[in-house]
């Protein structure tokens, strides 16, 4: 069966600089209500039907993201295809996808649990409220061993915690494979 990506969803003009980026990390830094979550979320969904990999949707807490992407009909009900949404796992918060990829729906409360996997692409919604071991100890050295992996911090600005200094690092632009984006309300 054929399946259309992206699904249900046509990207904001101001989502479109983001996703023509090249680079590997990016640093999504948008005011409340701008869309982020659901331009990460098709993100996902457009690299998972169209990459073999494992990817996830990672939030402060599971309960959080449960609540934001799983549970909201507005989020990954609306823009997964219904052929790939009704195969998902409603227990292990996953959906596999006809290629055999994986998309994960995530927690960082408890990050020891994230080790292990090789994820392809990895989304860090509200990065500023997470703890930055779970990007130093957990997915860098994931994304070292593999140069074609990918990783998003999206949030608001909220002081000058990790999600601010990777901001500032991308913004400065010496590492080309750091993006950046800012939207201001």
């Amino acid at each position: 069966m054929e399946v259309t990506i992206p699904y249900d969803w046509t990207p904001a003009p101001h989502q479109l600089s983001v996703l023509q980026s090249k680079s590997r990390f990016q640093v999504i830094c948008w005011h409340r209500k701008s869309w982020k979550t659901t331009l990460a979320m098709n993100e996902l969904i457009r690299w998972a039907a169209g990459a073999k990999g494992v990817y996830w949707y990672v939030a402060p807490y599971l309960n959080q993201a449960r609540k934001i992407v799983w549970q909201d009909p507005g989020m990954l009900p609306k823009y997964c295809p219904p052929s790939i949404w009704e195969k998902r796992n409603n227990s292990e918060l996953y959906i596999p996808f006809p290629n055999g990829s994986m998309l994960h729906v995530l927690g960082a409360d408890h990050p020891d649990s994230l080790r292990g996997p090789n994820p392809r692409g990895v989304i860090l919604d509200e990065y500023g409220d997470m703890k930055s071991e779970l990007w130093s100890g957990i997915i860098q050295p994931v994304m070292i061993a593999n140069p074609d992996a990918w990783t998003w911090f999206v949030g608001t600005p909220k002081g000058r915690n990790d999600f601010f200094q990777k901001f500032q690092y991308a913004k400065a632009g010496e590492d080309k494979s750091w993006g950046w984006s800012f939207l201001s309300a």
